[in-house]
């Protein structure tokens, strides 16, 4: 036998230790026996065909021989539920992390169908648990078949029931299969065959009416069909075939009893959770049975398996036809079930059924707060909250909730001088009431007020408070949306974006092992923000049209700017547009603000200005017949990012508009003050006097604290307009600023921004790159104005601005046409665009 590879092990066991599964496979002759396994539990997999027929069986056959019997139902391979199944392998799953383990497998054909579908998964992405996998059958070809090559029905030892794991000698060859049951066989059958749990000689008599004797008899004969295997004094219907034959042969109303008895005698051992999608089938109206095992499988696969969860929570309600304490109860434990798992529509009709068939005060509010929490639109779920905090002696953790969806709506729609008014008694409810979650969401509403006013620091340590505080009280992470995105957000844009992303990337791990679809539609948004702060552009983009396909997908929300949680991922992916410079993205966007519909006077009317005035800048709309907004008319406008006023300043600039960007200035200084100075504030400032003062030595201090706050986009913004006053001072200093600039830009993917570079220094004689052979030779005169009218106007405008006459310009122009080969001033734009 060949000495094992140590190495590829060592390797393996260091994943271990990392809290991370693995796989390696090793030539057969391979003796796995003398494998290292420092600090993991080696459980060689035996090659038991009765194993075979239980699903994770030869796993937890080898628990059995190490002494470490999990408590786990033995369930068939096949034919059972999805679910039954995926609760059991997450069972055994826990059971081997605790170890950890080291699984020796010396032929995959030893496995059963669950458990190479396993460690065909961990083949080709690894494991999120401490497990590893030693498979000695490399060199063989391709993995094993999911299926299972050895016949699920195979013979099955004879065991004696009464000594639990003992082998029994081999079916009867002789035996004849094709014969007919005999009628205390049928019942065994039947009942066997109705359970997706093993069943017990015990469990068996009971439910058949015959002897211990009688029942060991016929298991036997059974055993002996190949239609029944037995491990550790479990016994079940090993052929999926025969479980479908047999429960044909009954009447629907006696298998459906049947299968309730069974149910009621495997409840003793087995969970609910096990059991729930059987019950699922035979459950009737007004069926206290089934409503006790529904909820308890709600509320067992609450954090583990929130879609089951909420569907055996849904089937409990709809088997409840009169209104009582039972409904009240589950349905407020279904509907934050519905709310993580996106079901809109059946949350709304849960509470709106409760509150009909309860009528209460009280039962009225928490069904206004319920509807306001799944109410997508920040306007009409402020309305749904307010109207339930008028409503007469409601407790004050009913009304903590409803103030904290309440100032969430305000923020949302950047009313933040309601926000002022009303916060102090929403933060004296939530203390009165000890209602730790609306506390934590109404800290974070006290962050983003504190982040908007420009106090950056005291708006951390609260969003910090915040999570600390929902930590604290115990209440899933998945609930906290969409404020869990705050600390990461502020993180990020206040110095510390490698860590925001970080804590970001920790919250999507800790709710990858369940689905959280809401929760990730806010997460991805912010993971597409962070990453553009980072300048992954292509990332950011992707990032972000995941979490817009989200919105859509699970909420029905419109691509747009209707509110900051929608205008997130929007205005990622325009940004990222506007560094890249797609003509296809621009024009898309361009139509989503057209359509557009805002309430004038919001923060969104505000977002939809200045975003329109972005896009008119960068697809070359600057004529007042042509552009989407006037920018002598743009409002004051509170920034998720305070850089994007760097962004709007330059284009303001850019096209004369001094007077705005004098306020944009104004704005950035008085927010220095407010914040005591804090990096963030001081750079915004600085690039912005820097533009506006064309002062190097101010653009040179914002350059350092780009830097400082790990903003290359930013840094590089700041260094080419470093560069560009200086080359329009006379001083060539510039042109090295200009070349590191346009490496960093064209480096992250920003082509419009690389493209903005080289033509600045085109137009005034200098180049980056060479020009590629054939490229029109255009004059120093002519290059600029080509430059002056590829923003538009009318030739006596141009003249004015270039201080030349008009005469001089057409002359320039019918030069430039003729060399570059077109006929119009809208094709020498889209000759600028893609150059």
């Amino acid at each position: 036998m060949a000495p094992p590879r140590g190495d590829s092990v060592t390797e393996l066991l260091g994943q271990l230790a990392a809290g991370r599964g693995a796989v390696v496979a090793l030539p057969r002759d391979t003796d796995l026996c003398a494998l290292p396994h420092a600090g993991a539990v080696p459980l060689e997999i035996g090659d038991e065909p009765r194993l075979r027929s239980f699903a994770l069986g030869p796993l937890i056959g080898a628990l059995h021989a190490a002494g470490l019997a999990p408590d786990v139902p033995l369930i068939a391979a096949e034919g059972a539920p999805p679910r039954v199944v995926h609760e059991v392998l997450r069972t055994v799953r826990r059971h081997l992390a605790a170890l950890p383990a080291l699984l020796l497998v010396r032929d995959r054909a030893a496995l059963d169908p669950v458990s190479r579908r396993w460690l065909a998964e961990a083949t080709r992405a690894g494991d999120d648990i401490p497990v590893g996998w030693v498979v000695a059958d490399a060199g063989t070809g391709a993995a094993a078949p999911d299926a299972d090559p050895a016949s699920p029905g195979a013979a099955a030892p004879d065991a004696d029931p009464a000594s639990p794991g003992t082998a029994a000698p081999d079916a009867d060859p002789a035996s004849t299969e094709a014969a007919p049951l005999d009628e205390g066989e049928r019942v065994v059958g039947w009942l066997l065959a109705m359970s997706d749990a093993a069943l017990t000689v015990p469990e068996l008599v009971e439910l058949s009416g015959t002897t211990t004797d009688s029942c060991r008899r016929t298991l036997r004969s059974l055993r002996r069909r190949g239609l029944v295997v037995e491990f550790d004094g479990h016994h079940l219907c090993c052929d999926p075939a025969a479980r479908t034959r047999v429960c044909a042969e009954l009447p629907q109303a006696l298998w459906q009893a049947l299968e309730r008895s069974v149910l009621a005698v495997t409840r003793r051992r087995v969970g609910a959770a096990v059991l729930a999608e059987r019950v699922l089938a035979v459950s009737r109206p007004e069926d206290p049975f089934a409503v006790e095992i529904l909820t308890e499988a709600m509320d067992a696969l609450a954090d583990a398996d929130p879609e089951a969860a909420a569907d055996y929570g849904t089937a409990a309600v709809r088997a409840l036809t009169e209104p009582d304490e039972r409904l009240t109860a589950i349905a407020w434990r279904l509907l934050p079930l519905l709310w993580q798992t996106a079901r809109v529509d059946e949350a709304r009709r849960l509470a709106r059924r409760v509150f009909t068939e309860r009528g209460q005060a009280e039962t009225e509010a928490q069904v206004l707060l319920w509807l306001a929490r799944f109410e997508s639109a920040p306007q009409r779920a402020m309305e749904l909250a307010t109207s339930a905090l008028a409503i007469p002696a409601v407790p004050a953790s009913i009304r903590a909730g409803l103030h904290s969806v309440q100032l969430r709506c305000l923020v949302t729609l950047g009313r933040f001088g309601e926000v002022d008014g009303l916060l102090p008694e929403a933060l004296a409810d939530a203390t009165a009431g000890a209602d730790q979650p609306a506390l934590s969401r109404l800290q974070t509403c006290d962050a983003i007020r504190h982040f908007n006013r420009g106090d950056y620091r005291r708006a951390l340590d609260l969003a910090e408070l915040s999570e600390q505080t929902w930590r604290e009280s115990g209440a899933p992470i998945a609930e906290r949306m969409p404020e869990m995105t705050w600390t990461p957000h502020l993180t990020s844009v206040l110095g510390d974006p490698a860590a925001g992303l970080r804590r970001i990337e920790e919250l999507l791990a800790e709710l990858a092992p369940v689905s959280r679809p809401i929760a990730n539609r806010y997460l991805y948004g912010e993971r597409a923000f962070v990453l553009l702060i980072l300048g992954r552009l292509a990332e950011a983009k992707q990032t972000a049209v995941l979490a817009t396909d989200l919105a859509q997908r699970l909420w029905g929300a419109r691509d747009g700017i209707d509110d900051r949680l929608q205008a997130v991922a929007f205005s990622v992916r325009l940004k990222v547009a506007l560094h890249q410079g797609d003509p296809a993205d621009l024009a898309e966007f361009g139509e989503i603000l057209d359509r557009s519909v805002v309430e004038p006077g919001t923060e969104a009317a505000q977002r939809r200005a200045w975003w329109s005035f972005l896009l008119d800048d960068a697809q070359g709309r600057t004529t007042p017949e042509r552009r989407r907004v006037d920018p002598a008319s743009l409002p004051p406008l509170t920034c998720l990012d305070p850089a994007d006023e760097v962004l709007l300043g330059r284009a303001l600039l850019r096209h004369g508009w001094r007077d705005e960007a004098a306020g944009l200035v104004d704005r950035a200084q008085a927010r220095v003050a407010v914040s005591g100075a804090h990096p963030l504030a001081v750079t915004v400032a600085a690039h912005l006097r820097g533009l506006q003062r064309a002062d190097p030595a101010e653009l040179g201090r914002a350059r350092d604290g780009w830097h400082a706050l790990g903003r290359p986009l930013s840094e590089a913004a700041a260094l080419s307009d470093t560069g560009a006053i200086r080359i329009d001072s006379g001083d060539l200093s510039g042109l090295p600023l200009m070349q590191q600039a346009h490496s960093t830009v064209t480096e992250l993917g920003a082509d419009r921004d690389a493209w903005r570079i080289r033509w600045f220094l085109h137009v005034r004689g200098h180049s980056v790159v060479p020009e590629p052979p054939g490229a029109p030779a255009l004059t120093p005169s002519e290059r600029r104005v080509v430059d002056r009218a590829a923003r538009g106007g009318a030739v006596r405008v141009i003249a004015a601005d270039l201080k030349l006459s008009p005469h001089t310009v057409t002359t320039h122009l019918r030069h430039v046409y003729l060399k570059l080969g077109i006929r119009s001033r809208t094709e020498l734009e889209e000759w600028v665009r893609a150059r």
